[in-house]
């Protein structure tokens, strides 16, 4: 290895690795022999036998010529895979094989030492499967979720039910808590992205339905863009969230109230309001008409002035709750369908589970200086108390599920404190969302809660210390202005909304259309058969029948795959059809490896489809209904 390998070789492994990961590329450029691992190569032409030796210990990787060939035998099963995962590298040969097969267009290799990558790419070119991304390399002792979210695509996403992080041999037993950190890691990855998703079209709907009423009073009122410029020379801004310890801080907070920009989920007006500190935002992102009891009794005098951000998904009566003198300014989910309007300067938020989630992205666009967390529990009390004194619904309004929840580090690293599972979803996205501010913002992140679970990445500090030391207290702030639209604009706008969903009104039209008679042939299909063994299914059933019903699910997907209706609807019916989709990515990955299992993975394809082109024409049924009543003369806003 210290002499005698091509340097073209590793030359054109680290050009490519440079442009897809510069991280890892500049950790490689720091290796200039291999020192650890001793390499013993019989056939350097084919890389047979190879063996590698830890010269620390004296442990051999074992990567012969059968025990590679038994490795490939072994994954045979796995051919239609679209992703493949792997806890160490070994000498690489192995997966220059596995890479011969054009169907895993993903395969992920954590290797918790950085040498053997250096050693590896010094043997076999791998640049071009770099370059396209499908050979994916990490360093295992770098792995977190914000670094697997980054990294497992969307469609390697779908095959979640045939996830499996293999060991690639023996040697790397003794990397235990690598292997057990990196499984943990894309594991919460997997559990995240399921329950991000749902599984409710009720939900989805009920609030695609409020907001496409919505939309059109939207026009008449200030973007999110406009309160975003109000807010171009705060430097200090706080959220408020209502966690059990807010009460401690609630004091320091009122003495200092004039100096910050208070940002609160709409949870914490009412508390606020009782505490005479009265907050320059308040934000609501749920569609359910609850939220507007967070409002209804706090007096007009205390919303005057107050600039409301509420989703168009929230319902009628927290809109309705706003009273004369608060500064109502809707926004739009950052969902595909809402993205695809050409309402960017109405500008979208969202990148996460909560409204503290959405509040935390609004600030980071804001790019405050500096920006403090109070209240942010996202934990129990000690006292078993879930939420500050004063909410509407209580201090008790969650119980933690020990089977399922559990504890998480507490804040300032004092041992653990009890949580539930949406809590540790919302941490999760705070997790995410603060290490993507630090690359595109000069945000100072800090953590003043001093209770509940340690968010990492925010500097945790005292709140009376962040008031005394980093807040600046010479001038008090002013009150903030937001300018409406005037309505000439608001008229061009509405026009161009309603032009654009009758193109999307007649696109998911013929979709339902196809999708509709579709369904109906592969039911009358699947009534003739369901009686029908594995062998009766084959003598009887003729490969014409099925590919003809595949062609007419093949015109659905294809229709279904345009990118206008794509990104104009998947995100509506998404969770409704992902459950389906997971079902239909792990029937690819059956075998075809004789003629009767052709026909029985056809047959298969076609039931898993069953319920997705139910779903699809079912759902687009009542997408057309909403949107149709929206754009109607009917529709008050027009």
């Amino acid at each position: 290895m210290k002499k005698g390998f091509p340097l073209s070789i590793y030359e054109n492994n680290l050009i490519a690795l440079s442009s897809v990961d510069k991280a890892l590329a500049d950790k490689l450029k720091s290796i200039t022999t291999n020192e650890k691992y001793e390499v013993f190569v019989t056939d350097m032409e084919h890389l047979g036998d190879l063996s590698i030796v830890d010269n620390r210990d004296a442990t051999t990787i074992d990567n012969s010529t059968d025990s590679i060939n038994n490795k490939l035998k072994e994954f045979e099963k796995f051919d239609n895979y679209y992703s493949l995962y792997f806890f160490g590298i070994g000498s690489g040969v192995f997966y220059e094989k596995l890479l011969t097969n054009t169907i895993h267009k993903k395969i992920y290799i954590f290797e918790p030492e950085l040498e053997l990558v250096y050693v590896v790419l010094n043997l076999i070119d791998f640049s071009k499967d770099i370059l396209e991304r499908r050979l994916i390399i990490k360093p295992s002792a770098d792995i977190n979720l914000f670094k697997v979210k980054q990294l497992i695509d969307s469609q390697s996403a779908l095959y979640v039910k045939k996830y499996n992080l293999d060991i690639y041999s023996n040697y790397y037993d003794k990397y235990f808590d690598e292997i057990k950190k990196v499984n943990d890691a894309i594991l919460l990855y997997f559990k995240h992205y399921l329950q991000d998703r749902g599984d409710s079209l009720e939900d989805t709907l009920i609030g695609f339905k409020h907001s496409s009423n919505r939309m059109l009073e939207m026009f008449k009122h200030p973007s999110m863009f406009r309160v975003l410029e109000s807010l171009k020379n705060r430097k200090h801004a706080i959220m408020v969230s209502t966690g059990p310890s807010l009460e401690k801080q609630l004091p320091i907070l009122k003495k200092y109230k004039d100096y910050l920009t208070i940002l609160c989920v709409d949870a914490s007006f009412p508390v606020l309001y009782k505490e005479g500190i009265k907050p320059d935002i308040v934000l609501a992102m749920e569609r359910v008409p609850e939220v507007a009891n967070f409002f209804k009794d706090v007096p007009a005098e205390f919303h005057k002035d107050v600039i409301f951000m509420l989703a168009t998904v929230c319902h009628d009566e927290a809109f309705d709750s706003i009273k004369e003198g608060g500064i109502v300014c809707p926004y739009l989910r950052a969902d595909e369908h809402n993205m695809n309007l050409g309402l960017e300067k109405w500008g979208y938020l969202g990148g996460g589970l909560s409204g503290a989630n959405y509040l935390f992205n609004f600030a980071a666009l804001a790019n405050f200086e500096n920006f403090v967390f109070i209240g942010q529990d996202l934990a129990f009390a000690k006292d078993g108390s879930s939420h500050a004194k004063g909410h509407v619904f209580g201090t008790d309004g969650n119980k933690i599920d020990e089977e399922f929840d559990g504890y998480l580090p507490a804040y300032g690293g004092n041992g653990k404190v009890a949580t539930q599972k949406y809590w540790r979803l919302f941490l999760n996205d705070f997790v995410v969302a603060i290490e993507l501010s630090k690359k595109v913002t000069n945000m100072q992140v800090y953590n003043a809660t001093e209770g509940g679970a340690r968010i990492s990445n925010a500097v945790e500090i005292p709140f009376k210390t962040f008031c005394e030391d980093i807040l600046d207290t010479k001038v008090k702030k002013t009150q903030l202005d937001v300018k409406y639209p005037l309505k000439t604009q608001v008229q061009k706008t509405t026009s161009k909304y309603i032009a654009k969903q009758k193109e999307n009104l007649k696109l998911a039209k013929s979709v339902r259309k196809y999708a509709k008679k579709s369904f109906n042939l592969v039911e009358l299909f699947l009534d003739r058969i369901k009686e029908f063994n594995n062998e009766e299914l084959i003598q009887n059933v003729k490969d014409k029948e099925l590919d003809e019903l595949l062609n007419k699910i093949y015109i659905v997907k294809g229709k279904y795959s345009n990118p206008a209706f794509i990104h104009n609807f998947s995100s509506l019916f998404m969770s409704y059809l992902q459950h389906v989709e997971f079902d239909i990515a792990a029937a690819k990955t059956m075998r075809e490896n004789t003629s009767e299992a052709i026909k029985l993975k056809k047959i298969n394809y076609i039931k898993v489809h069953y319920e997705w082109l139910f779903r699809l024409w079912g759902s687009l049924d009542k997408i057309i209904e909403i949107l149709e009543d929206s754009i109607s003369s009917k529709n008050p806003y027009i």
